[in-house]
């Protein structure tokens, strides 16, 4: 129900009495339990922004009161008629209490042709008395009538402009929360200024004879409003183009000032509320108020956001039965935001090459136009190399370039392109190659040990690289024995895939220092490795030295009795153990072993014995059965002088020997012992002879021959020479 009008203020103004009587309208098995009177005054309290005297046609004409005792006690229940002709409504009602007091729920409901208005319920405190009600209680009621689920409310025309003393009758739409129409809801309308142009209840509008803009609403009793602009004015005869012609801006961004367009009447005087269509040209962009209403002084603006293309852009301004204006506006390109590789992605060249063609790149706005003067940010993110700028400017065209020398490292060279301070880039991958083979290196082997005419345990290796260090691969290296013996596997590698290349190689037969060269056939360049080669297991023993010596018995020989071990091949064989022993004679060696030197060679010092003859002095070596002979002379001393030692100036028994032996010693002209001198003891009767021992001393015991105290004289004289010594011995 649409219903424009007020709420009498008779509504106001209701007043119900309730009394109780102990009349005979009480049943007899009740009487003895209700026999209390109360009375109370009830006055409705609307809300209090409801302003619902402005709703003229709501008429309440009924009126329902309902009490009831907790918890579900009917006490009362009954609709009672509000007649038109009354402006307050007192009603005496019969309601039993139990007590003296009692407070009981009561529901008012105030209705307008059998639908509820309002409502409200309050428990109330009703009071045992005679006769009227001396107090008043009141209870808020709520709009409870058609339209309480109405969310918006709009008014139709929106915006309207009438000539002078036009009359015009609006429409009102409503919707609930889900956009769904509202079909039954009290309106009221009303003006800014009733005294310009008043509207009734229906919504019509008398405009006045002279030049008015007011605003008109809409109001539902639960609050819900619409507004809208209403101009009286002589019809339009100007539409001016006010401002906002001749911009500049980003493509597909608004442009930085409203369209303003101007509606004037014959008297230059602006209209309000006036229409104006703003439209867009074929592509040139769109507005964002098509229709757009003019203001107090006739003014109507929009926004204009361009289209996606460049160039000149065109937007019209139309008031229906006015000519059309033009607003002119330029498009230039948006915020750079695409980058796009244009050429020099995807190269290669030499590591530290200069690529042969730039680097370049496209910049964009989001729909493809050159960006202008855009600045450009360019970093190596891998590889290394130098860029010949950090940052360019791009040019009409939206272009912009930088020349890049690769790194010296082979592989993958990157160079990013970004626009500063936002997350767009470009990625240029360009591919450095390894240069020509320049440079090699060992890289394991060298300095390896071996037994002769055996492989070494670990190939030579190298690496080859170029200039700055990078592996090559398939160059060329040309292997040579340059120092010692041995067999390279091949005299040519070539290197795979890390740049490096190996051979094996087989020592020669002679002991000592080897050294293999490599060179890199294109350069020149060469790695040298060094192998010794170590002798075999010794197996060969020799004389040195020292051999067939003579010196006199008891003396060292001149010249130290030295070995020379070697293996199969000759080759000296050094720490080798080598045990002495004499074989014949009484010499000594210094040492009953010693160790073979670097050259193979082990020594011995020796000392003759005491006996002249030969002496025989093994070499063996540790552990086996090779052994040398060394065959020495022990030459005899000539005695030069003979001494006594005991013996002499004895007494004896005759017929017995001497008590004690006669000793003498031989020495030669140095004072040495002379060992193996032989001595004749003797007298005219008997006559001994003796060898000298090891320290020249010979001993002979002799027999008593002289008796009865006479003197024996015993002569001790050196074998064929004319030493002698005469002992005095006395014979009893």
């Amino acid at each position: 129900m649409r219903v424009a009008g007020g709420l009498g203020t008779r509504a106001m103004a209701v007043i119900i009495a309730i009394g109780l009587f102990a009349s005979g309208c009480l049943d007899s098995t009740r009487e003895s339990r209700h026999t209390h009177v109360g009375a109370v005054a009830i006055i409705p309290v609307y809300p209090a922004n409801g302003r619902f005297g402005a709703f003229t046609d709501i008429i309440i004409n009924t009126v329902k009161l309902h009490i009831e005792r907790p918890p579900n006690e009917v006490v009362f229940d009954s609709l009672f008629v509000f007649p038109s002709n009354q402006n307050q409504l007192s009603l005496v009602v019969q309601i039993p209490l139990q007590a003296q007091r009692e407070v009981l729920p009561v529901t008012l409901e105030l209705r307008s042709n059998g639908q509820r208005i309002f409502a409200g319920t309050k428990n109330v405190v009703i009071t045992e008395q005679d006769g009227a009600a001396t107090s008043t209680d009141t209870i808020p009621v709520s709009y409870v009538g058609p339209g309480t689920d109405i969310q918006t409310l709009q008014i139709l025309p929106h915006d309207t402009v009438f000539s002078l003393g036009e009359v015009f009758r609006f429409q009102v739409a409503a919707r609930d929360s889900s956009d769904r129409p509202v079909a039954e809801f009290y309106v009221s309308w009303s003006t800014s200024d009733s005294t310009i142009a008043p509207i009734d209840a229906f919504g019509t509008v008398r405009g006045p004879a002279r030049r008015a803009y007011l605003t008109l609403r809409a109001r539902t009793p639960t609050g819900i409003v619409d507004s809208t602009h209403i101009a009286f004015a002589k019809p339009a005869t100007q539409l001016l183009l006010a401002s906002g012609d001749g911009q500049t801006g980003g493509v597909a961004s608004p442009l930085p000032q409203p369209l303003v367009a101007q509606v004037l009447d014959a008297d230059g005087v602006g209209i309000p509320g006036t229409r104006v269509f703003f439209a867009a040209v074929g592509s040139s962009g769109s507005i964002r108020d098509t229709i757009a209403i003019t203001d107090s002084a006739g003014y109507a603006r929009t926004i204009a956001t361009l289209g996606p293309q460049l160039g000149t852009r065109t937007f019209q301004a139309t008031v229906r039965g006015l000519f059309t204006i033009n607003f002119v506006e330029t498009a230039v390109a948006g915020p750079p935001t695409i980058l796009t590789a244009t050429i020099g992605t995807n190269q290669q060249d030499t590591v530290g090459k200069r690529l042969p063609v730039p680097l370049e790149l496209l910049v964009t706005d989001a729909f493809g136009n050159p960006n202008n003067g855009a600045t450009i940010a360019w970093q190596v993110a891998s590889g290394g190399g130098q860029l010949s700028a950090t940052s360019t400017p791009t040019g009409v065209d939206g272009k912009t370039r930088v020349l890049y020398t690769l790194g010296t490292r082979s592989g993958t060279n990157v160079v990013v392109a970004t626009i500063p301070g936002t997350a767009t880039s470009v990625t240029f991958t360009s591919a450095a190659l390894t240069g020509a083979p320049r440079n090699i290196a060992s890289v394991s082997g060298n300095g390896q040990s071996g037994i002769v005419n055996q492989p070494l345990a670990a190939p030579f290796v190298a690496a080859v690289s170029d200039l700055y260090g990078n592996p090559v691969a398939g160059a060329t290296v040309d292997w040579r024995v340059t120092a010692g013996a041995g067999n390279l596997s091949t005299a040519q590698t070539f290197t795979g895939a890390n740049g490096q290349t190996q051979v094996s190689f087989v020592l020669g037969t002679v002991s000592g220092n080897n050294v293999i060269t490599a060179v890199v056939a294109a350069s020149g360049t060469a790695a040298v490795f060094d192998a010794r080669a170590l002798p075999s297991a010794p197996t060969v023993i020799s004389v040195a030295q020292g051999n067939n010596q003579s010196n006199l018995t008891g003396l060292p020989l001149g010249q130290l009795l030295a070995v020379r071990v070697a293996d199969t091949f000759q080759n000296p064989v050094p720490g080798v153990k080598i045990d002495w022993q004499v074989t014949r004679g009484t010499g000594q060696t210094t040492t009953l072993s010693s160790t073979t030197d670097q050259t193979g060679v082990a020594s011995n010092g020796y000392r003759l014995g005491t006996t002249p003859g030969q002496e025989l002095i093994s070499a063996t070596i540790s552990g086996t059965k090779s052994t040398v002979i060394f065959s020495e002379n022990a030459l005899a001393r000539i005695p030069s002088s003979i001494v006594i030692v005991s013996g002499d100036h004895q007494t004896g028994s005759h017929g017995s020997n001497f008590p004690a032996p006669l000793i003498v010693q031989v020495t030669d002209k140095g004072g040495i012992p002379v060992v193996g001198a032989s001595v004749s003891f003797s007298d005219s009767t008997s006559t001994v002879l003796a060898a000298t021992d090891s320290i020249g001393m010979a001993t002979a015991v002799f027999p008593v021959n002289a008796a009865g105290g006479n003197t024996q004289f015993v002569t001790a004289t050196v074998f064929a020479t004319i030493l002698r010594v005469i002992f005095t011995l006395t014979g009893l």
